[in-house]
């Protein structure tokens, strides 16, 4: 894996981990994708990018036994 992929990868676990944490606190009503953005200190936009679509995340962070 090159050093972009991994970079990429280590990113998009953050983003998940911080994504599960305020869905925990706050909760999906609350959760939103700038707020994600705002505690990593990124844009949304980059969110965005490099993760899954908030739902996905969701059921990622929620539950992890749907994960395949």
């Amino acid at each position: 894996m090159s050093t972009r992929a991994l970079q990429a990868e280590q990113t998009r676990q953050q983003i998940l981990e911080t994504a599960e944490r305020l869905l925990t606190e706050v909760g999906y009503e609350a959760t939103s994708l700038q707020m994600i953005a705002d505690e990593m200190g990124l844009t949304k936009a980059a969110v965005y990018y490099t993760s899954v679509p908030r739902p996905t995340s969701c059921t990622r962070s929620c539950c992890p036994e749907s994960n395949g």
